[in-house]
């Protein structure tokens, strides 16, 4: 039987399957026995939010985490686009079966953009935390982020497990 290098077969492959096994199980967290997903592409909270930094436009919503502790998600307060915000002030509030909680802007900024369809479909957020699930979009001068008490997927991995 020929032995096979896939590695140079296809060269722009630089991670071998040991190392992409490690890559999903370092991105899954656990919730009483719920699957929860990470991604490393975001930054997050300690107050389980995450953020997409686009330029100057942070997108911001609740991490799977967040979503799976407050179970059914019922009902979503938007704010105004043009709203100015601070870092750690209240832009919305999300109503679940179990619990009202305020979601905090973790960045200053102006409200660039909300996510209407929450309005019908609050459910999103349970279903699509990090994809159609997103809440408002910031406009931020880039410096924020700096200032910013952000953590990267490793970081929150360990805040995660740290809480469960």
């Amino acid at each position: 039987m020929e032995k096979r290098n896939d590695a140079l077969a296809y060269p722009e492959i630089h991670i071998t399957i040991t190392e992409l096994v490690a890559v999903q199980q370092a991105s899954t967290i656990f919730l009483l026995g719920e699957k929860m997903e990470v991604r490393s592409e975001l930054l997050y909270t300690e107050e389980h939010e995450w953020l997409s930094i686009d330029g100057n436009i942070v997108t911001l919503g609740i991490t799977d985490f967040a979503q799976n502790a407050l179970t059914d998600i019922v009902y979503v307060e938007l704010p105004e686009v043009g709203t100015i915000v601070e870092s750690g002030e209240a832009v919305g509030n999300i109503e679940s079966v179990k619990a009202v909680s305020e979601l905090y802007s973790p960045i200053s900024g102006e409200v660039f953009d909300i996510n209407r369809i929450l309005e019908e479909e609050p459910e999103l957020i349970n279903t699509e935390p990090y994809d159609e699930g997103w809440i408002v979009k910031l406009q931020i001068d880039p410096g924020e982020i700096d200032a910013a008490q952000l953590l990267n997927e490793e970081a929150y991995l360990k805040l995660t497990q740290k809480e469960n």
